[in-house]
């Protein structure tokens, strides 16, 4: 990340608990809300009656302050869960560049069972014969997430990729 780049990213769910918390003040909540919008600094500065130079380090001051919170969460999360990861959000990637995103709360290993797993999805299930399991890149793209915000992300990324088109992918669904 470049100096001065701050991404201000969350799901809804986090950026409901960074609101409800007081982690920060209520000017800064608003200047949050802009930011997440997608404002740019210089149009809250005039929107507020300030400089740039101050909206900058007001964002880059909410920035360290949401962060700091975001992993106090994660590890707080991380420690309720145990040995539990929470939901994860995957993608697996063919060799024919294809993609499929699915979530799951199991262990990769369980879940994926060298792609017996996928049978229902006939086409998918055809190609992962045909280029072999271990030929399938798998990333896990996100951990520790509630089974809503995973659910979010896995809609989130089938949009993005488009796999839910079979040109592009598997998933026959959001």
């Amino acid at each position: 990340m470049k100096r001065n780049e701050y991404y201000f990213d969350y799901t809804d769910e986090a950026l409901q608990n960074i609101l409800k918390s007081n982690i920060l003040r209520n000017r800064d909540k608003k200047i949050l809300l802009k930011l997440v919008e997608g404002k740019t600094v210089s149009k809250i500065a005039e929107e507020s009656n300030c400089s740039y130079r101050t909206i900058c380090n007001r964002r880059r001051d909410i920035f360290n302050a949401t962060k700091k919170f975001m992993n106090y969460k994660h590890r707080q999360n991380k420690r309720n869960n145990k040995n539990n990861d929470g939901f994860k959000v995957y993608i697996l990637t063919f060799p024919n560049n294809k993609v499929y995103i699915g979530i799951t709360s199991q262990k990769e290993a369980k879940r994926w069972n060298d792609g017996k797993n996928y049978i229902s999805n006939k086409t998918m299930y055809n190609d992962i014969i045909k280029y072999g399991w271990n030929n399938i890149k798998k990333d896990i793209v996100y951990r520790f997430l509630t089974e809503k915000e995973a659910l979010e992300k896995e809609k989130e990324l089938i949009i993005h990729y488009k796999s839910h088109l079979n040109k592009y992918g598997y998933n026959k669904k959001f």
